[in-house]
């Protein structure tokens, strides 16, 4: 039992993919998943190891401060929060359209700069490799889900015609785009390769790959949740793990990080339960997905920021 938890904790994208199948399978009995299916799936996720990763900032802006010789401020910490969810409530308020592009565009360069590590050099050739990269995932994940992504985006926008109309655009030559971006990826890949010769973790390209592949064939919120909570979170959490403990890891001490994290992860998820039962109770007319995709978008700039900042003083957490 001890060496199959040992087998997990090193490889957690292993549960990832086997949830993902056993989604699948389920699926392909019942014919269609269930809103409320899609919905517990996706949150799982997000529950458990999305809003972790994410609460663990103010943990690794402290150490990053501490390794830099420099007091931690906590209330700062928190402005730089406030500010954000200002600024970009702000410009969804007037200009939501934009507000999405610039969301998912610094959603394209953190999932690059989170997945792909090794870094060679800070040179444009990398530079452009990891961009694509989160550009292609991006696109993978909503232009494949064409139809549920224009839903979402009319939600957001409050069916903004110029949102509609370049997402209408995009959707009409999605097979092209991602096409372009997958070779394009490739030969940047090989030309990093060729030029840096950096080693290939052939175990987490075939998982990575077998994750794309499911969530092409799940509806749209599972294969978010499945990404960000399965992979993309996964991966920084146990980035964080190696931060924090560079001499190496251990289960009891990534669980102990993972129980530290949870009195703020539980009082994240109980603001949004209760944002539910407000709307469920006292404003179901009123569209809920905007304020959630502003509490998403919100604490983007500020974890990227930081992500970047974790990049310049240390290679381990990305």
């Amino acid at each position: 039992m001890t060496k199959l938890l040992k087998g997990i904790a090193y490889n957690p994208m292993i549960v990832t993919i086997v949830l993902g199948i056993i989604l699948l399978i389920f699926q392909e009995i019942k014919g269609e998943l269930t809103v409320w299916i899609q919905i517990f799936f996706a949150f799982g996720f997000v529950f458990f190891i999305g809003i972790p990763h994410r609460v663990m900032d103010i943990w690794l802006e402290q150490e990053h401060q501490r390794r830099a010789g420099k007091p931690f401020n906590k209330i700062l910490f928190y402005i730089r929060y406030i500010i954000s969810i200002a600024l970009l409530s702000t410009l969804w308020y007037f200009v939501p359209t934009l507000s999405i592009i610039l969301f998912l565009l610094l959603t394209a360069w953190h999932i690059g700069e989170s997945d792909l590590k090794n870094v060679p050099a800070n040179n444009i050739l990398w530079t452009w490799t990891r961009f694509v990269y989160g550009l292609f995932i991006v696109s993978w994940l909503f232009l494949l889900h064409g139809s549920q992504a224009s839903i979402l985006w009319a939600s957001i926008t409050k069916q903004d015609y110029f949102m509609m109309q370049i997402w209408l655009l995009l959707n009409a030559y999605s097979n092209t785009i991602i096409t372009t971006l997958g070779v394009m990826l490739t030969l940047l890949l090989l030309l990093v390769q060729w030029k840096f010769e950096m080693p290939l973790e052939l175990k987490k390209v075939v998982f990575l790959i077998s994750i794309l592949v499911i969530s092409a064939w799940l509806p749209l919120l599972p294969a978010i949740g499945l990404y960000f909570g399965g992979w993309h979170a996964v991966n920084a959490f146990s980035d964080a793990h190696r931060y924090f403990l560079p001499q190496g890891r251990s289960i009891l001490t990534a669980f102990q990080l993972w129980l530290h994290i949870m009195p703020l992860t539980l009082v994240a998820v109980f603001l949004t339960l209760g944002y539910a039962y407000f709307w469920a109770s006292y404003a179901k007319s009123m569209n809920p997905i905007p304020i959630l995709y502003l509490l998403v978008a919100c604490t983007i700039l500020p974890h990227q920021l930081l992500i970047s900042q974790l990049n310049k003083q240390d290679k381990s957490i990305r």
